[in-house]
């Protein structure tokens, strides 16, 4: 079934499937989520504007909070596989790396999340399940999606979500690095911004401001430290409606990887609170790679945000990101 507010495709469970008073002669068009969050302000059916009952807007508002809470009583709910005819399950994060999971048709979205968090050694709370373009739901079945024995799921690791809120409206990105013992050289932090699958600007050393609600502040170098600078600000209300995703990326310019450069520090935090480090990077993480796709942020609806650790190593760098964004296109698929 097909939300009207949001336009997405969702379970029949997700939508609230009887009239809202005895004046509606129809089944609501809106999922629960956009239903509920237009009763909390409205108390009026958002078809034909009739009046709703409150012992009704408490009823749904119960059945969208036990559906989707992420609260600690979700581990009640889990649903585990029930033995015989267990399906391999491949889940793949981000940076390429698979897993395999044993699990069943019963089995409960919420079940299969718990496992992955143990093995990936994440919280649950945040694990987002995909299979396809379609995620996967709390207290749901894979059965439900079309899940089947050897199907491929890919889980995003969330770092932080939603930053449709007040003190969510810039981010700033801060590098600092040291010389390689070669000499002077630069660590470049780079952002790449996509629409889908195409690649619509960069902001680098070079292109410091490719649209104004992004501003890159160049080359900053200490020659008495022996160190480096790099310092992105992101203004996301400002961000151009066909923008879905912004990808932060370092790079060694010179040298031949990204490793070589002494006591790097990186982090990536909302202006109004600097003190959460949404996604970081030590030199172990770095490894043997030229380039590595720190982290993305992703576009959701509403106006909200989602920060995801990509941490992929790869080849390429500020003289030329086609390796990047070919790497980057394959993270999109």
């Amino acid at each position: 079934m097909k939300c009207y507010t949001c336009s997405e495709e969702k379970l029949s469970k997700e939508f609230f499937l009887h009239p809202l008073s005895g004046q509606c002669n129809h089944v609501p068009d809106r999922c629960l989520k956009c239903l509920t969050k237009t009763l909390r302000k409205e108390k009026s059916c958002p078809k034909c504007k009739s009046s709703v009952p409150s012992s009704t807007i408490q009823k749904i508002i119960q059945t969208f909070d036990a559906l989707f809470s992420t609260g600690p009583s979700m581990t009640s709910t889990l649903t585990a596989p029930t033995a015989g005819g267990l399906w391999t399950i491949t889940v793949s994060t981000l940076d390429g790396t698979s897993n395999q999971f044993k699990t069943s048709p019963t089995a409960g979205v919420d079940y299969l999340k718990k496992e992955i968090s143990v093995r990936l050694k994440e919280k649950q709370t945040k694990l987002r399940l995909m299979f396809g373009a379609k995620e996967l739901r709390n207290n749901t079945t894979l059965q439900e999606y079309g899940v089947r024995d050897g199907s491929s799921l890919q889980v995003l690791v969330l770092m932080m979500e939603d930053f449709s809120g007040e003190a969510y409206k810039q981010l700033h990105f801060d590098l600092n690095w040291g010389f390689p013992d070669a000499g002077a050289d630069y660590l470049d932090g780079t952002c790449l911004l996509f629409s889908n699958q195409n690649h619509s600007y960069s902001a680098d050393y070079e292109r410091q401001r490719p649209i104004p609600a992004v501003t890159h502040t160049g080359d900053i170098i200490d020659m008495q430290t022996f160190r480096g600078h790099h310092g992105i600000d992101v203004v996301l209300s400002q961000i151009p409606q066909s923008i879905t995703h912004l990808y932060f990326v370092l790079s060694a310019w010179n040298s031949p990887f990204v490793s070589k450069y002494p006591n790097p520090s990186v982090s990536l935090a909302s202006v109004d609170r600097p003190n959460v480090n949404l996604c970081s990077l030590t030199v172990s993480e770095a490894g043997n790679v030229q380039a590595i796709i720190m982290c993305r942020v992703e576009r959701m609806e509403e106006g909200k945000w989602s920060v995801q650790k990509v941490a992929k190593g790869c080849s390429g760098n500020a003289k030329n990101y086609a390796a990047i964004i070919q790497a980057i296109q394959q993270l999109q698929q």
